[in-house]
């Protein structure tokens, strides 16, 4: 049998479609994958707040075509700005918002930070909010020293019968470790699922 080099441009043209389209497909499933999924898991497991889900309206995927073999998941600007941004940026939630409470108040610098006392074990949420209604008002307990005092630092302290105790020290540069990296779970979804979902849609392409 002759094959000409037309047949065989004509062959290799083909195979190339079908394995554009079958990564096509892939690509575009596996992104919704990651946002019905992969991504709502990993925000619910890394996150202490109520509201741990992403709306279906907040978050979309950008499929992929043949000839731009990419497929993008979206989360929108405002959910991530309201919900997302301190977290992702890392630092507890309540610990930030102290942190702007004190900036308003200026006895924070804006790029400064409020680190808890090593002598607590932890701030929760009803300390924070005590401390900060607290704050300026005659006879409270809690007070701010903004300016450092001798071997006294900067910080909010508590009031004692025999002097006073930190609560939280100011520093100047932000201690933040990031624990949320939302390329993880996609990356996840991608090598969990590609090479079965790969294989699926290479048999459908060449069955067309």
């Amino acid at each position: 049998m002759k094959i000409t080099i037309k047949d065989k441009t004509a062959g290799t043209a083909r195979i190339l479609r079908n394995v554009d389209f079958a990564t096509s497909m892939t690509l575009n499933q596996i992104a919704y994958k990651a946002k019905d999924h992969y991504v709502p898991k990993y925000i619910n497991d890394n996150l202490d707040i109520k509201r741990k889900t992403v709306a279906t309206s907040s978050a979309k995927v950008v499929l992929s075509k043949k000839d731009n073999l990419q497929a993008s998941v979206f989360i929108s600007q405002d959910w991530h700005m309201s919900v997302l941004e301190q977290h992702f940026e890392g630092g507890d939630r309540e610990r930030m918002m102290f942190e702007k409470e004190l900036m308003f108040m200026d006895d924070l610098s804006p790029s400064g930070i409020s680190i808890k006392s090593n002598r607590l074990k932890t701030l929760t949420k009803r300390r924070y909010a005590t401390i900060k209604d607290s704050l300026g008002k005659k006879g409270s307990k809690y007070f701010v020293l903004s300016k450092k005092r001798k071997d006294i630092p900067q910080g909010v302290y508590e009031r004692f019968a025999k002097g006073i105790k930190p609560v939280t020290i100011f520093a100047g540069s932000p201690d933040y470790n990031k624990f949320m990296n939302l390329y993880d779970p996609v990356f996840d979804a991608v090598t969990e699922n590609f090479e079965r979902y790969f294989k699926i849609n290479m048999l459908d392409a060449i069955r067309r």
